[in-house]
């Protein structure tokens, strides 16, 4: 849903109601696409209330939060980009309060993305914690394929951030660059990126060898 959604919507209100781009994925709440917008922005909040992760390690940081904090706090703003629209064209005194609740939601769950991907995706197994994988050439093969996914993780997280203060930047030179529509482009820009590093993560993508995986299975339910 992160990876296609932009591009859902900009498709959808172009072929159904021949409307140009959008000035930025939140500007779609205005359109006859609105639904769509707040759905899935929803659907996500709900998925990443059940998304538990890994529980927090007694090794880890002050600022290395549990991944079920992260997700929590993610669902939050998710949905709080849903429930505060952006501001519409011609925006009223209360539209345009609102307009800021929903520049900080959209702010913070972006963070809380780049925060994921960066800080908890690359996280491992501590000294202290029993690898699941005991053959040694298996750990080792698994390790050299976790930090080729570590680096996909730091780059995603750094691109989220960047596009962060790129929409600010946009934000601070006003109408100037609205014709190619930036924001829209750095929104989506973010949120795949989030998407394409939760694919690796899950190992859809960049996967340790099947040789590996199957054994970690075969020691699991040796141990059950």
């Amino acid at each position: 849903m992160a990876i296609l959604v932009p591009f859902i919507l900009a498709l959808l209100n172009w072929i159904l109601f021949r409307e140009g781009l959008g000035s930025s994925v939140s500007s779609y709440y205005h359109t006859n696409v609105g639904g769509v917008f707040v759905g899935t922005l929803c659907a996500i909040g709900v998925f990443l209330l059940a998304y538990k992760g890994y529980k927090r390690l007694d090794t880890d940081k002050i600022y290395e939060f549990s991944d079920n904090i992260v997700a929590n706090l993610a669902r939050v703003f998710a949905i709080g980009v849903a429930l505060f629209p952006s501001a519409p064209e011609i925006a009223s005194q209360n539209d345009e309060i609102i307009a800021k609740v929903h520049v900080v939601f959209s702010a913070l769950f972006l963070a809380s993305l780049a925060y994921f991907a960066f800080f908890l995706f690359t996280k491992t197994h501590p000294p202290s914690v029993t690898h699941p994988f005991t053959d040694e050439e298996q750990r080792i093969a698994h390790l050299r394929k976790k930090k080729h996914r570590n680096v996909v993780y730091r780059l995603s997280g750094i691109v989220i951030v960047l596009c962060i203060v790129l929409i600010g930047v946009n934000a601070a030179l006003g109408d100037a660059l609205q014709a190619i529509r930036p924001v829209f482009w750095l929104e989506a820009l973010a949120v795949s990126t989030f998407g394409f590093s939760w694919l690796v993560k899950g190992q859809a993508l960049f996967s340790d060898p099947k040789q590996i995986i199957e054994g970690a299975s075969e020691e699991a339910s040796s141990e059950e």
